[in-house]
């Protein structure tokens, strides 16, 4: 998918008065403060959102379809030696979890962090340097399904970034609300209204 983020524009600064002067000389001034589309892109890739994508959208057992037995409805168990000695341990220990949040796995059941770390590896996010469009892409042997979790991973990235600046938002009307109670000065209570 090609992105176009949506500009904002930011006054003041030396950045933005002498922006324009420094791309004819064929420099470039650093900016200031963290754009949207950057912060998006930050957050399609932590391992938080892709966590929660990923169990969203149940793609675990998609991303690892040879350890998957779809008729069974459950995970192959590979046995190995190794596999075998760890279970030997395993048995021995009190079961549960042994700590908060740590998660229970089916026999054979990779766990998120290898989901995880596998999608991530599959997903490429980059941003044009003369455009400033975005591209993500996600490499899978099933192209349209491949297309359906871009589009579906834009969708949720889009919605979770307008619910963060909702509450942003609200937050600082609270504030400015609160501090219009505790002033009693006719100008700041304009300043604050406008």
């Amino acid at each position: 998918a090609l992105l176009a983020p949506a500009s904002s524009e930011s006054g003041g600064g030396l950045a933005s008065q002498y922006g324009g002067l420094a791309s004819l000389a064929g420099m470039s001034l650093p900016k200031g403060e963290t754009t949207t589309a950057q912060t998006a892109m930050a957050v399609m890739q932590s391992r938080k959102f892709l966590s929660e994508f990923i169990a969203e959208n149940k793609l675990k057992q998609q991303l690892f379809f040879k350890q998957w037995d779809a008729d069974n409805a459950e995970w192959v168990q590979s046995f190995s030696l190794i596999g075998t000695i760890k279970g030997w341990f395993a048995s021995d220990a009190p079961a549960g979890p042994l700590y908060e949040g740590q998660e229970v796995l089916e026999p054979g059941e990779p766990s998120m962090w290898n989901t995880v770390k596998l999608f991530s590896g599959m997903l490429s996010i980059s941003e044009g340097k003369d455009d400033g469009m975005i591209t993500v892409s996600i490499e899978w042997t099933d192209p349209v399904q491949a297309r359906d979790w871009v589009t579906a991973l834009i969708n949720r990235v889009n919605t979770q970034m307008r619910v963060q600046q909702i509450e942003e938002s609200q937050k600082t009307i609270n504030y400015l609300q609160e501090q219009l109670q505790n002033t009693q000065l006719v100008e700041i209570k304009t300043v604050a209204y406008k």
